[in-house]
Parts: C-alpha cells; sequence; structure tokens
C-alpha cells in the first residue's frame, strides 16, 4: 500500500473512531434515560398505590373471590401499569388489598410475597416474575405493592435493538461518507507527493549525466597522467570517491522514485570507494 493509501485509511479510521464513540454515546444516553424514565412511572406508581386503602381481595390460605383478580377495577382512576398491593399482617397472614393486575393467582401472590419478605432491600425487582416491588412496614405489619415490569422490560430490549441498527445503519453510511472525505482531503497531499516524486525522478535523471562525464574524465586522467605528484594523485582519488558516493546517491534516488510509482526494481550494489593505498577513506588535502 503507497503512503497516500495509508493516509487515506488513517483518516478514514480516525473518522470512524470519533464517529463511532458519539453514537455510542448518544445511544447509551438514548437508552439509559429511555430506562430511567419508565422505571420512575412504575415506582411512581408504587408510592401511590402502596398506602392506597381499599376492601381485602383475597386473604392467602382461604377460598379466592369468584370475580378473579383481573377484574378488579380501582375507583380512584385508570392506572398504567398492572399492580397490585398486598397487607401482610403480624401474625404472618398476607392479604391482597388491590388488584390491576392480570391472571394473578393464590400460588404466585404467596411466592412473590415471600421472596419480596427476604429481601434485603426496601424496593427492587423480582427478575424471575418480571415485578418491581415496594415494602413499607406499618403498625400491622408490612404493606407490598407490586408492579408488572415486563412491558417495561420488552419496551427497553426494543429500543436497544433499535439504537443498535441505527447506530450500524449510521456507521455504514458515514463509512461511506469518510472514504470520499478521505479522498477529497488528500487529494493536494497526493498532487503534492507526485510532483515531488516527479522532481527527484527528473532531477536525478540530469545529475547521472554530469557525474558519468567526472568520473570518466578522472579515469581518463588516472590513465594517462604519467607526471602526477602524490598530491595530485590523492586529489583525483578523492574527486573519484565523491564522485562515486555521488552517482550511488543518485541511483538510489531513482529507485526510490521508482519504487513511489509501483515500479520497484532492485536497488543496485552499492559501489565499493576507492581508498588509498594506505588504507582507509581518501580525505580531501
Amino acid at each position: 500500500m503507497s503512503v497516500i493509501g495509508k493516509l487515506r485509511w488513517k483518516f478514514v479510521l480516525i473518522n470512524m473512531l470519533i464517529v463511532t464513540a458519539m453514537l455510542a454515546f448518544i445511544g447509551t444516553f438514548f437508552i439509559v434515560s429511555v430506562s430511567d424514565s419508565l422505571r420512575e412511572d412504575s415506582v411512581d406508581l408504587l408510592n401511590q398505590v402502596i398506602m392506597q386503602d381499599g376492601m381485602p381481595m383475597f386473604s392467602l390460605g382461604k377460598e379466592q373471590d369468584q370475580e378473579g383478580f383481573g377484574r378488579f377495577s380501582d375507583d380512584g382512576g385508570s392506572v398504567s401499569l398492572p399492580y397490585f398491593t398486598v397487607s401482610v399482617l403480624a401474625t404472618g397472614q398476607a392479604v391482597v388489598v388491590t388488584n390491576q393486575f392480570y391472571d394473578l393467582d393464590e400460588d404466585t401472590v404467596e411466592a412473590v410475597v415471600s421472596l419480596c419478605l427476604e429481601q434485603e432491600e426496601t424496593s427492587g425487582v423480582l427478575r424471575d416474575y418480571s415485578l418491581r416491588y415496594l415494602r413499607s412496614s406499618t403498625v400491622s405489619g408490612w404493606r407490598l405493592a407490586f408492579a408488572d415490569i415486563s412491558q417495561e422490560e420488552s419496551t427497553i430490549r426494543s429500543v436497544v435493538q433499535n439504537t443498535l441498527l441505527m447506530s450500524l445503519a449510521a456507521l455504514v453510511a458515514f463509512f461511506v461518507i469518510s472514504l470520499l472525505l478521505a479522498r477529497w482531503a488528500v487529494r493536494p497531499v497526493e498532487q503534492s507527493w507526485q510532483q515531488q516524486r516527479q522532481f527527484v525522478a527528473d532531477a536525478s535523471h540530469e545529475l547521472k549525466t554530469p557525474l558519468t562525464v567526472v568520473l570518466s574524465s578522472a579515469d581518463m586522467m588516472e590513465k594517462h597522467s604519467t607526471a602526477m605528484t602524490e598530491k595530485e594523485r590523492r586529489w583525483l582519488e578523492n574527486i573519484q570517491a565523491s564522485s562515486l558516493q555521488m552517482k550511488e546517491l543518485v541511483e538510489e534516488l531513482l529507485v526510490l522514485a521508482r519504487s513511489d510509482a509501483n515500479e520497484s526494481k532492485a536497488a543496485p550494489p552499492r559501489a565499493a570507494e576507492p581508498q588509498r593505498p594506505g588504507g582507509g577513506h581518501p580525505a580531501p588535502v
């Protein structure tokens, strides 16, 4: 992958991380808000009905009223959630006081009352029965209120699923938009990079010719100069060594330019630098 391609994907990755964080925050905030609102509704209901007076409908251990629990009507007004309240006397007898519940039977009431009295907290949720309870002590014993939260749980599940689906769709849409934005944002960098690469290739080609002339001239001087002093010979060796180094750098620049243009070739072996008879690299005098 080219440098420009990596830059594009980095741009897309940063955008997607930001969008994902924002969607996660917004989705979590929305789900928590809906959940808290539904919970407050049921808690408010329990607070309103726990001390509500009414004629006992059913005493556990005795014969159930012929009308049943689900047909009780509260004269105080309509209730948005199914609920029922139970009064537990000091003797341990539980009496259903009010009922706005559906398909409630004696065994269920006995089980939830017993489970509620075992809880340390005065309010909470009985997950096995999808009930939220509120417990209050009275002079004669306990007053218990239960609200059905099955609809609340179903609503929260639906909100979570819809939020996830909408977030996923938004992520896909933002991914496509990020790709388009990455191409647009990186285009000036890509053009500048192409111009720089072209300049390096052109400059390298232009430098090869004078370097070849310098090296050829130095070789000719070395072959045909018989009366050259030791100092002049060291000067000539310095010219040859520096020219070879520059030629090697130019060739490496050409290889780099071709590699950036997806025309990568194997780099030529580094030319050995000429050494003085005493060893080591020639130094200018």
